[in-house]
């Protein structure tokens, strides 16, 4: 827990005020770099991502966030976003 709090530079009412979602989606971009909100769903259950990151972006919890593009099952072009820890 201390890697994630050091990480993200977390003090500590903002870790008191985090929920157990928002701490698995920065103990998952601590893993792994970034999420989407389909790996928010498939690896954590969370179907909210946005509304998770702009919870902890109200607590002052800083990410970096950009639209990637892929395609789907049915061969469409998708856009989603992606969140990142934000650059120092």
């Amino acid at each position: 827990m201390n890697d994630i709090i050091n990480y993200f530079n977390l003090t500590a009412e903002q870790v008191e005020k985090l929920t157990d979602q928002q701490f698995d989606i920065l103990v998952r971009i601590y893993k792994v770099g970034s999420i989407s909100t389909m790996e928010a769903f498939r690896y954590l259950g969370i179907t909210k991502l946005s509304t998770r990151i702009s919870e902890m972006k109200a607590m002052g919890i800083q990410f970096d966030q950009a639209f990637e593009s892929a395609t789907n099952l049915s061969g469409k072009q998708v856009r989603y976003m992606r969140y990142r820890k934000a650059a120092a």
